[in-house]
Protein backbone atom coordinates (compact mmCIF):
# COMPACT_ATOMS: atom_id res chain seq x y z
CA UNK A 1 0.00 0.00 0.00
CA UNK A 2 1.30 3.26 -1.13
CA UNK A 3 1.17 5.54 2.19
CA UNK A 4 -1.20 9.03 2.22
CA UNK A 5 0.32 11.63 0.89
CA UNK A 6 3.11 11.38 3.48
CA UNK A 7 5.37 14.93 2.13
CA UNK A 8 2.46 16.51 4.03
CA UNK A 9 2.80 15.09 7.41
CA UNK A 10 6.61 14.21 7.21
CA UNK A 11 8.46 17.56 8.68
CA UNK A 12 5.88 17.20 12.13
CA UNK A 13 7.40 13.63 12.83
CA UNK A 14 10.86 16.54 13.96
CA UNK A 15 8.49 17.11 17.22
CA UNK A 16 9.01 15.47 20.53
CA UNK A 17 5.54 15.13 20.70
CA UNK A 18 4.40 13.93 17.75
CA UNK A 19 7.69 11.10 18.62
CA UNK A 20 5.92 10.15 21.93
CA UNK A 21 2.40 9.61 20.19
CA UNK A 22 3.77 7.72 17.29
CA UNK A 23 4.77 5.23 19.85
CA UNK A 24 1.77 3.94 20.31
CA UNK A 25 0.28 3.59 16.32
CA UNK A 26 -0.65 0.16 15.17
CA UNK A 27 -0.18 0.48 11.38
CA UNK A 28 1.51 3.11 8.96
CA UNK A 29 -2.20 3.76 7.59
CA UNK A 30 -3.10 4.75 11.08
CA UNK A 31 -0.24 6.56 11.52
CA UNK A 32 -0.56 8.38 8.42
CA UNK A 33 -4.29 8.80 9.18
CA UNK A 34 -3.53 10.13 13.01
CA UNK A 35 -0.88 12.34 11.41
CA UNK A 36 -2.75 14.07 8.69
CA UNK A 37 -5.33 15.32 11.57
CA UNK A 38 -2.54 16.58 13.63
CA UNK A 39 -1.30 18.61 10.76
CA UNK A 40 -5.17 20.20 9.98
CA UNK A 41 -5.46 20.91 13.77
CA UNK A 42 -2.23 22.95 14.12
CA UNK A 43 -2.88 25.10 10.90
CA UNK A 44 -6.72 25.50 12.45
CA UNK A 45 -5.25 27.17 15.53
CA UNK A 46 -1.38 28.03 14.10
CA UNK A 47 0.76 25.94 16.41
CA UNK A 48 3.08 23.47 15.70
CA UNK A 49 2.27 20.17 17.78
CA UNK A 50 4.93 20.66 20.55
CA UNK A 51 3.07 24.55 20.89
CA UNK A 52 -0.22 22.52 21.76
CA UNK A 53 1.56 20.67 24.31
CA UNK A 54 3.45 23.29 26.31
CA UNK A 55 0.47 25.79 25.81
CA UNK A 56 -2.14 22.74 27.64
CA UNK A 57 0.64 22.56 30.35
CA UNK A 58 0.35 26.26 31.10
CA UNK A 59 -3.37 26.29 30.69
CA UNK A 60 -3.25 23.49 33.67
CA UNK A 61 -1.31 25.03 35.94
CA UNK A 62 -4.02 28.93 35.78
CA UNK A 63 -6.46 28.98 38.73
CA UNK A 64 -8.95 30.04 36.46
CA UNK A 65 -11.03 26.59 35.86
CA UNK A 66 -11.93 28.03 32.30
CA UNK A 67 -8.45 28.42 31.20
CA UNK A 68 -7.88 25.30 32.24
CA UNK A 69 -10.42 23.98 29.96
CA UNK A 70 -9.44 26.32 26.72
CA UNK A 71 -7.64 22.95 25.22
CA UNK A 72 -10.85 21.26 25.18
CA UNK A 73 -12.66 24.58 23.63
CA UNK A 74 -10.19 24.50 20.73
CA UNK A 75 -10.87 20.80 19.86
CA UNK A 76 -15.01 21.02 20.41
CA UNK A 77 -14.87 24.14 17.94
CA UNK A 78 -12.71 22.43 15.61
CA UNK A 79 -15.38 19.23 15.67
CA UNK A 80 -18.19 21.65 15.83
CA UNK A 81 -16.59 22.75 12.33
CA UNK A 82 -15.87 19.63 10.91
CA UNK A 83 -19.10 18.70 12.02
CA UNK A 84 -21.09 20.12 9.39
CA UNK A 85 -19.89 18.86 6.14
CA UNK A 86 -18.66 15.29 7.41
CA UNK A 87 -19.67 14.24 10.52
CA UNK A 88 -17.70 11.21 10.62
CA UNK A 89 -14.39 12.58 9.40
CA UNK A 90 -15.03 15.18 12.91
CA UNK A 91 -15.23 12.04 15.33
CA UNK A 92 -12.44 10.59 13.59
CA UNK A 93 -10.08 14.17 14.15
CA UNK A 94 -11.96 14.49 17.76
CA UNK A 95 -10.68 11.19 19.32
CA UNK A 96 -7.52 10.76 17.57
CA UNK A 97 -6.27 14.69 19.04
CA UNK A 98 -7.61 13.24 22.58
CA UNK A 99 -5.29 10.39 21.66
CA UNK A 100 -2.45 13.41 20.64
CA UNK A 101 -2.85 14.52 24.75
CA UNK A 102 -3.56 11.39 26.38
CA UNK A 103 -0.06 10.08 24.99
CA UNK A 104 1.82 13.69 26.06
CA UNK A 105 0.16 12.81 29.48
CA UNK A 106 -2.11 15.96 29.56
CA UNK A 107 -5.20 14.67 28.55
CA UNK A 108 -8.20 15.79 27.56
CA UNK A 109 -11.48 15.83 30.22
CA UNK A 110 -14.19 16.65 26.84
CA UNK A 111 -16.62 13.29 26.58
CA UNK A 112 -16.43 11.62 23.61
CA UNK A 113 -19.29 13.12 21.38
CA UNK A 114 -19.79 9.94 19.47
CA UNK A 115 -21.09 9.15 15.69
CA UNK A 116 -23.74 12.23 14.74
CA UNK A 117 -23.98 11.16 11.20
CA UNK A 118 -27.98 10.99 10.24
CA UNK A 119 -28.73 8.45 7.68
CA UNK A 120 -32.24 7.19 7.06
CA UNK A 121 -31.12 3.61 6.89
CA UNK A 122 -28.04 1.74 5.96
CA UNK A 123 -28.65 -0.13 2.23
CA UNK A 124 -27.16 -3.63 2.16
CA UNK A 125 -26.39 -4.61 -1.06
CA UNK A 126 -27.75 -8.01 -2.83
CA UNK A 127 -25.59 -10.37 -4.56
CA UNK A 128 -27.26 -9.31 -7.72
CA UNK A 129 -26.45 -5.84 -7.11
CA UNK A 130 -22.65 -6.77 -6.42
CA UNK A 131 -22.65 -8.80 -9.39
CA UNK A 132 -23.13 -5.75 -11.48
CA UNK A 133 -20.48 -4.20 -9.66
CA UNK A 134 -17.86 -6.56 -10.65
CA UNK A 135 -19.08 -6.35 -14.11
CA UNK A 136 -18.22 -2.28 -14.26
CA UNK A 137 -15.06 -2.04 -12.15
CA UNK A 138 -11.30 -3.06 -13.36
CA UNK A 139 -9.70 -6.60 -11.74
CA UNK A 140 -8.37 -5.66 -8.86
CA UNK A 141 -11.24 -3.96 -7.79
CA UNK A 142 -13.44 -7.23 -8.30
CA UNK A 143 -11.15 -9.48 -6.20
CA UNK A 144 -11.37 -6.39 -3.59
CA UNK A 145 -14.53 -6.46 -3.74
CA UNK A 146 -15.75 -10.31 -3.67
CA UNK A 147 -12.88 -10.74 -0.76
CA UNK A 148 -15.03 -8.21 1.26
CA UNK A 149 -18.24 -9.65 0.45
CA UNK A 150 -16.85 -12.90 1.56
CA UNK A 151 -14.61 -12.50 4.54
CA UNK A 152 -16.45 -9.66 6.37
CA UNK A 153 -13.24 -7.98 6.53
CA UNK A 154 -12.74 -4.09 7.07
CA UNK A 155 -12.11 -2.58 4.20
CA UNK A 156 -8.85 -1.18 5.25
CA UNK A 157 -7.77 -4.49 6.45
CA UNK A 158 -8.72 -6.16 3.27
CA UNK A 159 -6.97 -3.14 1.27
CA UNK A 160 -3.83 -3.94 3.00
CA UNK A 161 -3.36 -8.04 2.23
CA UNK A 162 0.06 -8.92 1.39
CA UNK A 163 1.12 -12.34 0.22
CA UNK A 164 1.92 -14.41 3.29
CA UNK A 165 -1.53 -13.76 4.17
CA UNK A 166 -3.53 -15.54 1.62
CA UNK A 167 -0.64 -17.79 0.32
CA UNK A 168 -1.02 -20.86 2.80
CA UNK A 169 -4.44 -21.76 1.37
CA UNK A 170 -5.13 -19.24 -2.12
CA UNK A 171 -3.40 -21.89 -4.30
CA UNK A 172 -4.61 -25.30 -2.76
CA UNK A 173 -8.39 -26.69 -3.16
CA UNK A 174 -9.44 -26.00 0.05
CA UNK A 175 -12.82 -24.28 0.39
CA UNK A 176 -13.85 -22.12 2.31
CA UNK A 177 -10.30 -20.50 1.66
CA UNK A 178 -8.42 -19.05 5.01
CA UNK A 179 -7.04 -15.62 4.83
CA UNK A 180 -5.53 -13.28 7.50
CA UNK A 181 -6.81 -10.21 8.14
CA UNK A 182 -5.33 -7.15 10.58
CA UNK A 183 -7.10 -6.79 13.57
CA UNK A 184 -8.45 -2.66 14.11
CA UNK A 185 -8.28 -2.75 18.28
CA UNK A 186 -5.32 -4.05 20.25
CA UNK A 187 -6.19 -7.85 20.81
CA UNK A 188 -3.19 -10.64 21.72
CA UNK A 189 -2.83 -11.38 18.32
CA UNK A 190 -2.48 -8.63 15.51
CA UNK A 191 -4.41 -10.80 12.70
CA UNK A 192 -7.67 -12.79 12.75
CA UNK A 193 -8.60 -15.13 10.39
CA UNK A 194 -11.37 -15.30 8.27
CA UNK A 195 -12.77 -17.10 4.85
CA UNK A 196 -13.29 -16.69 1.06
CA UNK A 197 -15.33 -18.99 -0.86
CA UNK A 198 -14.62 -20.69 -4.19
CA UNK A 199 -15.62 -17.90 -6.33
CA UNK A 200 -13.36 -15.70 -4.67
CA UNK A 201 -10.46 -18.11 -5.49
CA UNK A 202 -11.10 -18.63 -8.67
CA UNK A 203 -10.73 -14.97 -9.38
CA UNK A 204 -7.86 -14.76 -6.97
CA UNK A 205 -5.82 -16.89 -9.19
CA UNK A 206 -6.11 -15.20 -11.89
CA UNK A 207 -5.22 -11.86 -10.26
CA UNK A 208 -2.30 -13.20 -8.90
CA UNK A 209 -0.96 -14.19 -12.71
CA UNK A 210 -1.05 -10.31 -13.01
CA UNK A 211 2.00 -10.19 -10.15
CA UNK A 212 5.78 -10.82 -11.52
CA UNK A 213 7.05 -11.96 -8.90
CA UNK A 214 5.61 -12.39 -5.03
CA UNK A 215 7.19 -11.92 -1.81
CA UNK A 216 6.14 -12.23 2.09
CA UNK A 217 5.71 -8.39 2.01
CA UNK A 218 4.06 -8.11 -1.34
CA UNK A 219 0.75 -5.76 -1.10
CA UNK A 220 -1.83 -7.07 -3.31
CA UNK A 221 -3.81 -4.02 -3.75
CA UNK A 222 -2.20 -0.41 -4.37
CA UNK A 223 -4.33 2.31 -3.93
CA UNK A 224 -7.15 2.22 -1.23
CA UNK A 225 -8.96 5.09 -2.21
CA UNK A 226 -8.90 3.94 -5.84
CA UNK A 227 -10.02 0.67 -5.07
CA UNK A 228 -13.38 2.31 -2.96
CA UNK A 229 -13.56 4.83 -5.60
CA UNK A 230 -14.25 2.42 -8.55
CA UNK A 231 -16.97 0.25 -6.45
CA UNK A 232 -18.85 3.70 -5.43
CA UNK A 233 -18.97 5.22 -9.01
CA UNK A 234 -20.34 1.39 -10.10
CA UNK A 235 -23.38 1.89 -7.60
CA UNK A 236 -23.69 5.14 -8.52
CA UNK A 237 -23.94 3.40 -12.37
CA UNK A 238 -26.22 1.01 -10.63
CA UNK A 239 -28.67 3.28 -8.95
CA UNK A 240 -28.01 2.16 -5.46
CA UNK A 241 -25.62 5.48 -4.65
CA UNK A 242 -26.04 9.12 -5.75
CA UNK A 243 -22.95 10.74 -6.70
CA UNK A 244 -21.53 13.40 -4.51
CA UNK A 245 -24.28 12.84 -2.07
CA UNK A 246 -23.00 13.20 1.56
CA UNK A 247 -24.16 10.33 4.43
CA UNK A 248 -25.85 8.89 1.53
CA UNK A 249 -27.43 5.03 2.57
CA UNK A 250 -24.99 2.92 0.82
CA UNK A 251 -21.56 2.69 1.87
CA UNK A 252 -18.49 0.23 1.56
CA UNK A 253 -18.62 -0.65 5.09
CA UNK A 254 -22.19 -1.80 4.48
CA UNK A 255 -20.78 -5.00 2.91
CA UNK A 256 -19.34 -6.15 5.94
CA UNK A 257 -22.22 -5.57 8.25
CA UNK A 258 -24.28 -7.75 5.15
CA UNK A 259 -21.66 -10.53 6.23
CA UNK A 260 -22.26 -10.37 9.66
CA UNK A 261 -26.12 -10.30 8.86
CA UNK A 262 -25.83 -13.88 7.31
CA UNK A 263 -23.18 -15.12 9.66
CA UNK A 264 -26.10 -14.27 12.66
CA UNK A 265 -28.73 -15.59 10.39
CA UNK A 266 -27.01 -19.03 10.00
CA UNK A 267 -26.91 -19.40 14.19
CA UNK A 268 -23.30 -19.57 14.42
CA UNK A 269 -23.04 -18.83 18.12
CA UNK A 270 -22.24 -15.01 18.51
CA UNK A 271 -18.50 -14.85 19.86
CA UNK A 272 -17.35 -17.22 16.46
CA UNK A 273 -19.37 -14.67 14.58
CA UNK A 274 -16.58 -12.12 16.39
CA UNK A 275 -14.67 -14.38 16.13
CA UNK A 276 -14.59 -14.00 11.87
CA UNK A 277 -15.28 -10.15 11.89
CA UNK A 278 -12.10 -9.23 14.03
CA UNK A 279 -14.83 -7.75 16.68
CA UNK A 280 -13.85 -8.34 20.36
CA UNK A 281 -15.61 -11.44 21.49
CA UNK A 282 -18.87 -10.14 23.58
CA UNK A 283 -19.38 -10.80 27.13
CA UNK A 284 -16.68 -10.46 30.12
CA UNK A 285 -14.93 -13.85 28.95
CA UNK A 286 -15.36 -13.70 25.58
CA UNK A 287 -12.01 -12.30 24.41
CA UNK A 288 -10.04 -14.71 26.84
CA UNK A 289 -12.35 -17.82 26.87
CA UNK A 290 -13.97 -18.58 23.42
CA UNK A 291 -11.31 -19.90 21.46
CA UNK A 292 -12.74 -21.51 18.52
CA UNK A 293 -9.62 -23.63 16.90
CA UNK A 294 -9.70 -22.52 13.02
CA UNK A 295 -11.77 -26.37 11.48
CA UNK A 296 -14.35 -25.10 13.74
CA UNK A 297 -15.16 -21.91 12.50
CA UNK A 298 -14.25 -23.30 8.62
CA UNK A 299 -17.09 -25.48 9.54
CA UNK A 300 -19.14 -22.91 10.95
CA UNK A 301 -18.76 -20.43 7.81
CA UNK A 302 -19.33 -23.25 5.24
CA UNK A 303 -23.82 -23.35 7.23
CA UNK A 304 -23.29 -19.50 5.19
CA UNK A 305 -21.24 -20.22 2.13
CA UNK A 306 -24.48 -20.06 0.06
CA UNK A 307 -25.62 -16.78 1.08
CA UNK A 308 -22.08 -15.36 0.88
CA UNK A 309 -21.05 -16.65 -2.32
CA UNK A 310 -21.87 -13.92 -4.49
CA UNK A 311 -20.86 -16.61 -7.45
CA UNK A 312 -22.56 -19.52 -7.70
CA UNK A 313 -20.31 -22.41 -7.86
CA UNK A 314 -21.46 -24.53 -10.67
CA UNK A 315 -21.51 -21.00 -12.52
CA UNK A 316 -18.29 -19.60 -14.40
CA UNK A 317 -17.37 -16.18 -12.66
CA UNK A 318 -19.11 -13.57 -14.48
CA UNK A 319 -16.51 -10.66 -15.42
CA UNK A 320 -15.70 -8.70 -18.22
CA UNK A 321 -12.68 -9.95 -20.02
CA UNK A 322 -10.63 -10.98 -17.24
CA UNK A 323 -8.44 -13.54 -19.41
CA UNK A 324 -7.64 -10.67 -21.85
CA UNK A 325 -6.63 -7.99 -18.77
CA UNK A 326 -4.47 -10.40 -17.71
CA UNK A 327 -3.12 -10.85 -21.31
CA UNK A 328 -2.84 -7.34 -21.25
CA UNK A 329 -0.54 -6.68 -17.75
CA UNK A 330 1.79 -9.18 -19.03
CA UNK A 331 2.53 -7.59 -22.63
CA UNK A 332 2.51 -4.05 -20.80
CA UNK A 333 4.95 -5.52 -18.58
CA UNK A 334 7.34 -7.53 -21.46
CA UNK A 335 6.83 -4.07 -23.29
CA UNK A 336 8.31 -2.07 -20.26
CA UNK A 337 11.47 -4.29 -19.66
CA UNK A 338 11.77 -4.25 -23.05
CA UNK A 339 11.65 -0.47 -23.44
CA UNK A 340 13.89 -0.27 -20.06
CA UNK A 341 16.60 -2.40 -21.92
CA UNK A 342 16.88 -0.49 -25.42
CA UNK A 343 17.19 2.61 -23.29
CA UNK A 344 20.91 1.67 -21.96
CA UNK A 345 21.75 0.51 -25.33
CA UNK A 346 20.88 3.51 -27.77
CA UNK A 347 22.77 6.32 -27.81
CA UNK A 348 21.31 9.34 -25.73
CA UNK A 349 19.92 10.81 -28.66
CA UNK A 350 18.06 7.67 -30.03
CA UNK A 351 16.93 7.53 -26.56
CA UNK A 352 15.17 10.72 -26.41
CA UNK A 353 13.52 9.57 -29.63
CA UNK A 354 12.36 6.62 -28.74
CA UNK A 355 10.93 7.83 -25.55
CA UNK A 356 8.67 10.52 -27.62
CA UNK A 357 7.65 7.50 -29.93
CA UNK A 358 6.56 5.24 -27.01
CA UNK A 359 4.43 8.60 -25.66
CA UNK A 360 2.67 8.30 -29.14
CA UNK A 361 1.94 4.75 -28.79
CA UNK A 362 0.97 4.85 -25.23
CA UNK A 363 3.56 2.45 -24.45
CA UNK A 364 3.59 1.25 -20.75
Amino acid sequence: MERYLEEFWKPYTKFASVNRWKNSFRSERYEDSCLKFLVKFCREFNMNPDELIQTRIEELRAGDQLVRATAEDRLLACHKKLSKETPGIAINMFRKMKSFYRANYVPLQCRDLGYQIQREFDYIPTKEEIRKICEIVPLDTRVYLLTLAESCGRPGAVADLRWKDIKAEITTSLVPCQIWLAHKVRLARRKYFSFICADAVRLWKTYLETFSKLTDETSMFKLYRALNGNIMDAAVQIGIAEKNKKLQPFRIHNIRKRGQTILEACHIPLNWVDRLLGHVPRGAQGQTYSLPPVEKLRAEYVKAMSELQIYETSTSLIVNDVAQEVADERIRKIVQETFKELLIKVSAEDAVQLQQLSKSQKIG
